[in-house]
């Protein structure tokens, strides 16, 4: 099955509760969601598009260290052929920002 590429293009770091960009090179149409992939935890997370057409979701909080996310059909935090629109992209989270 062919997948859609998936491009970060946020410039900050990436840290928890913080939003992430993400470029597909297919035009997304329909509800999707950015699931979120950190050891054995799936976390699915609503996305959004901007006027841009970049795809915009929040880091959760439960994301640790080196993750994945995948853009996906649905909530259910299954990863399958059926449910993938984009593959995964390789985050490495920063520690949350100082005050």
């Amino acid at each position: 099955m062919a997948y859609s590429s998936l491009t970060l293009t946020s410039n900050e770091p990436t840290t928890l509760n913080t939003p992430i960009y993400l470029q597909s090179k297919d035009v997304l149409l329909g509800t999707y969601y950015a699931s979120f992939v950190s050891g054995l935890d799936i976390i699915p997370v609503a996305a959004s598009l901007d006027t841009n057409g970049f795809v915009i979701a929040v880091v959760p909080e439960i994301i640790l260290g080196q993750s994945y996310v995948f853009l996906t059909k649905d909530n259910s935090g299954n990863l399958t052929n059926s449910n993938i629109i984009a593959p995964e992209f390789f985050l490495t989270l920063c520690l949350s920002r100082l005050n």
